[in-house]
């Protein structure tokens, strides 16, 4: 059993390097594309931390561990949550306050509300929320989410003015999106080893899938969120720590 948690744990470490290293060249290219802080938080940087989860659970899905996947996604949230709610402690910056009373939070919280209302109402009841497999719910968080990226892409244009413009390397640029991919590519490695790992520690110490899934899956596969909060909030990018955690929980 220590074995197979050892290997649990290298596999997370890998996932959380991965991670952090896609994140640390999504901002690279974002910010040679000239994007503002709080879209690329909001979007490219929010991709690249999520990447974790969206393998990890799509791996699940596929292998027909759709508990673990749910925990996974369930877990993060609220480990994302928990990660929002240290940076304003930490920070207290008036700033700050103004990002967490803004209506993209509002947007995030109803996406993630019907998330697991959806999931609750399945469970619990035999009523089918959907037309050839696909649920009604699915629309609507399609629709809140362009919302939300209208909503930050109209307030990053404001800022474009702001942002300045230089030359750049096309063959640099090319070699930061060759090291984004790669990583992207490493992480679905690690992803679909965790999901294996997972699976033979379940079956060993008879836990749930759904609680293995939100305690440590979703507590592993948060940690680029977690890394790259912290890495803005030192460089003082708060738009950036803030915009990271809400695209990433839509």
């Amino acid at each position: 059993m220590l074995s197979i948690w050892s290997e649990f744990l290298a596999h997370s470490l890998g996932l959380f390097f991965f991670g952090y290293f896609s994140s640390k060249y999504a901002v690279i290219i974002a910010k040679r594309s000239r994007i503002s802080e709080g879209f690329m938080g909001v979007f490219f940087l929010a991709v690249a931390t999520s990447a974790p989860e969206i393998i990890t659970s799509g791996v699940a899905v596929k292998e027909k561990f759709f508990d673990l996947a749910i925990g996974d996604i369930c877990g993060s949230l609220l480990v994302n949550l928990f990660i929002l709610i240290a940076l304003d402690l930490l920070v207290r910056k008036r700033f700050l306050k103004k990002e967490l009373l803004s209506g993209n939070l509002f947007l995030v919280f109803l996406l993630q509300l019907i998330l697991l209302a959806a999931i609750f109402i399945r469970s619990s009841f035999n009523f089918k929320m959907g037309f050839l497999n696909f649920g009604f719910e699915n629309l609507l968080i399609i629709v809140l989410y362009f919302i939300f990226l209208k909503r930050e892409n109209s307030s990053a244009q404001k800022d474009s003015a702001l942002i300045v413009k230089g030359r750049i390397k096309p063959a640099k640029q090319v070699f930061n999106w060759v090291i984004f991919i790669l990583s992207l590519a490493a992480i679905a490695f690690f992803g679909r080893l965790i999901v294996t790992d997972a699976k033979v520690i379940v079956e060993r110490s008879g836990l749930n899938y759904v609680f293995f899934g939100t305690l440590f899956l979703g507590f592993v596969t948060s940690l680029p969120e977690a890394a790259v909060t912290i890495s803005a909030v030192l460089n003082k990018s708060y738009a950036m720590a803030v915009g990271n955690i809400l695209g990433s929980n839509a």
